[in-house]
């Protein structure tokens, strides 16, 4: 065995009850077995070269991830515009951007044999293959040849090719029967765009992206997708326009691509040959001739089509041909994923105006009480209920996530009732934990989580209008007892269902009310008084028999809070009941 091993022999002790271990003896049959086993587990081939496996929930392999990412982004860009729009001059002037480039093969080299240790989850079964030789297998039959072509050194073999040309060309020397020989090895880095064919697998491990799914709403994430789609497809097409042009007259000049037939040529003596501040796309401006480019590549996407930019040779029809083809079902996909985008955004605005609709033509067949009655209930004015109905469904709108007075947690996210048991108590519990703490016995002081988490799971979320009263003797078969807890809003508590008693309490966002009433027996007259609500206002209800429950489960929140509570609530209402 190795070092390791004759130290795991050492620090191992013998089983328990193992009798045949004797004073002054290393090791027994047991121990022997004990040991042997743990020999053959280290030596099964799955686990050879363990050490060497790199996980997926590896923190740098995480980060490493996020930088390639990074780097095919940059890429994506730069690529087309050095092979489409520059033709590599920029590689040849400055050597910067040589080391930036070569660079960036280094690290996809590195990328490329890292593959080969890196663990990775089967779709099928969702487990974790860490087998070196699965590993292996698996990538040599499907990503590592493209990751291989992709650092075919393009860059370095265009200096080398290119720096000689470029300096004769800069000393006056023509060079045009060797440009397309130039430039057809400056194509070759588009090869390493092939290392998109794990685009996706890259993007599902990235905790970056992760991170931006999870924090951002779909449509905001849908929204970001197609202006990115938009903006990479319209700069491909550029790049590709203008490396038609300059193919076609053999070079970047002002002299070639005024001397020979191509659009750029064209439209410079059509447009902006006599234009002072006009473009100038040759020679080194590299940005006018993308700019020009860039905008025949909208028009062509977005099928506005001036005109004013048109092919001239065969080659240019062609190729323009195949762009439109390509902008047209481009297009049509962008738009069609922007309504879906659109919908979802207007949904919530959508049932607004429905439920205004639908209250209109409630309000349609109000009619009006009689002025002459003494009844309360006959004075109701139509007018004031009917703005007291569409002044409710606005601030719901703009204040609420539901539509309706009622409802639970699931049905204000609906997604809690998707998820697993705990899951549900945890989420539930973390959203309404605030709220059930200002209650004193169910306060994380007498309660743990997972207790809070089964009261919470049983609230109901009411939201009320403003001028609303709620009578709570009028309610008691409908929800019940329990104690109401503000989370916005503001509300005064009536002492009886006497419209005329003076307010007692003023509630606002945060407390509590029926703390003490609802620890009372039904047959006690202890839920008298009403609610009236100043404000827009969210209630959180805790049922009685939650509250009851959990105390039944946790003796010393009732011992030490609770009993006292009953205590107080008993002799208010003996007082309550001589005042009267």
């Amino acid at each position: 065995m190795s070092s390791n091993d004759n130290k795991v022999a050492t620090d191992v002790e013998s089983p328990p009850g193992d009798d045949n271990a004797k004073e002054g003896s290393r090791t027994s049959p047991k121990h022997d077995d004990f040991l042997e086993s743990l020999t053959s587990i280290k030596d099964h081939p799955t686990l050879q070269g363990m050490n060497r496996v790199i996980f997926p929930n590896n923190k740098w392999i995480r980060r490493w991830d996020s930088m390639i990412l990074c780097l095919l982004v940059y890429i994506s860009f730069v690529v087309p515009y050095q092979v489409g729009v520059s033709a590599g001059l920029g590689l040849l002037n400055h050597v910067g951007w040589l080391v930036v480039n070569v660079a960036i093969n280094a690290l996809f080299f590195i990328d490329t044999f890292l593959y080969f240790n890196r663990a990775y989850r089967d779709t099928r079964t969702g487990r974790i293959d860490f087998s070196l030789s699965s590993i292996r297998c698996r990538y040599l039959r499907t990503f590592f040849i493209p990751n291989l072509i992709s650092m075919f050194p393009s860059t370095i073999l265009f200096y080398a090719y290119g720096k000689p040309m470029f300096d004769k060309y800069r000393a006056g020397e023509e060079i045009h029967n060797r440009f397309e020989k130039l430039i057809l090895v400056k194509i070759f880095d588009l090869l390493k765009l092939l290392r998109f064919v794990r685009i996706k697998a890259i993007m599902t491990s990235s905790t970056t992206i992760r991170g931006l799914r999870e924090s951002q709403k779909s449509y905001v994430l849908g929204v970001i997708q197609f202006i990115f789609l938009i903006v990479s497809v319209s700069h491909v097409f550029a790049c590709t326009w203008s490396f038609v042009a300059f193919m076609e007259a053999q070079g970047l000049s002002e002299e070639a691509l005024l001397g020979s037939p191509n659009w750029i040529g064209y439209w410079y003596e059509g447009n902006a040959k006599n234009v002072d501040g006009g473009l100038y796309p040759f020679g080194n401006n590299h940005t006018d001739r993308y700019v020009l480019s860039l905008f025949w590549a909208i028009q062509t996407i977005t099928s506005i089509g001036y005109g004013n930019i048109s092919p001239l040779t065969r080659a240019e029809w062609w190729i323009g041909c195949v762009l439109q083809l390509g902008a047209g079902i481009m297009w049509t996909y962008v738009i069609g994923g922007l309504v879906g985008v659109v919908d979802s955004m207007t949904d919530r605005s959508a049932t607004y105006k429905a439920r205004m609709d639908q209250a209109n033509d409630l309000i349609g067949q109000f009619t009006e009480g009689d002025n002459n009655s003494s009844n309360e209930a006959a004075l109701v004015n139509k007018t004031v209920v009917g703005k007291r109905i569409k002044h409710f469904i606005s601030r719901q709108r703009d204040l609420s996530r539901t539509n309706c007075y009622s409802s639970s947690l699931g049905e204000m996210f609906p997604v809690v009732d998707t998820l697993p048991p705990e899951l549900q108590q945890l989420s539930t519990v973390l959203v309404l934990k605030p709220y059930l703490d200002t209650v004193p016995y169910l306060s994380s002081q007498h309660l743990d989580q997972m207790e809070q988490s089964r009261v919470a799971l049983e609230c109901k979320l009411f939201e009320f209008g403003i001028g609303e009263r709620f009578f709570l003797k009028d309610h008691l078969h409908d929800i019940g007892r329990g104690v109401f807890v503000l989370r916005d809003g503001t509300a005064m508590t009536i002492r009886s269902s006497n419209l005329s008693s003076a307010a007692s309490r003023l509630l606002s966002s945060g407390d509590a009310f029926g703390t003490d009433q609802v620890l009372l027996s039904d047959d006690i007259e202890g839920s008298r008084g009403a609610l009236h609500f100043l404000t827009f206002t969210k209630i959180i209800f805790i049922p009685r028999d939650a509250i009851l429950s959990a105390l039944a489960r946790n003796p010393t929140a009732w011992k030490e809070s609770a009993r006292w509570r009953l205590l107080k609530a008993l002799i208010l209402t003996g007082a309550a009941k001589k005042t009267d």
